[in-house]
């Protein structure tokens, strides 16, 4: 991943218990990418439209959530925890809430106390990944909001830079 320091600094000033960023997968569509192009000849919509991102603004597409939008950040229900920052006060504030399930992981033939902040979890018949269900615990179980970056420009290394502006979406929507 490639980003620039002022994103942490940014996320940092958010002031929020979980901030993250709509970043891209490694995978872009060049045909709707050349569609869209020709529809309306933006560059950065084009790129955006074309590009898969790790966001998800709600877990039930039959209910549709209200985002609220501040300073380049949007709520949403889940993130990619490619660039994430989690304060230690939402981890404790999930234990005392009984959203996470403690265990005993063993290590080097340790055995040691944990939290499951990032196991798997069933919603609905669909197995979440790791980071939707930490985000699914977060937002749905403990009603809480998840900040997320919209406006960065982060890049995903692979064949080539991966990355467009999910922002980009969000405000041809919202016209």
């Amino acid at each position: 991943m490639e980003f620039g320091p002022r994103l942490i600094l940014r996320m940092i000033a958010l002031n929020v218990p979980v901030a993250g960023v709509a970043c891209t997968t490694k995978e872009f569509n060049f045909d709707a990418y050349h569609q869209q192009m020709n529809e309306h000849g933006d560059a950065v919509l084009a790129r955006a439209r074309a590009s898969r991102f790790n966001v998800l603004t709600t877990f039930n597409s039959q209910k549709p959530r209200k985002m609220e939008h501040r300073n380049g950040f949007s709520t949403m229900a889940a993130v990619g925890m490619a660039v994430c920052l989690i304060r230690k006060t939402a981890l404790q504030a999930m234990v005392e809430a009984d959203a996470v399930d403690r265990r005993a992981d063993v290590a080097d033939g340790v055995s040691r106390e944990t939290w499951g902040f990032f196991d798997q979890k069933k919603v609905g018949g669909v197995m979440l990944l790791e980071d939707y269900s930490f985000c699914y615990r977060w937002v749905e179980v403990m009603k809480r909001k998840l900040w997320v970056c919209t406006d960065a420009l982060v890049k995903h290394i692979g064949d080539f830079d991966y990355g467009a502006v999910y922002a980009a979406i969000l405000q041809a929507e919202a016209k």
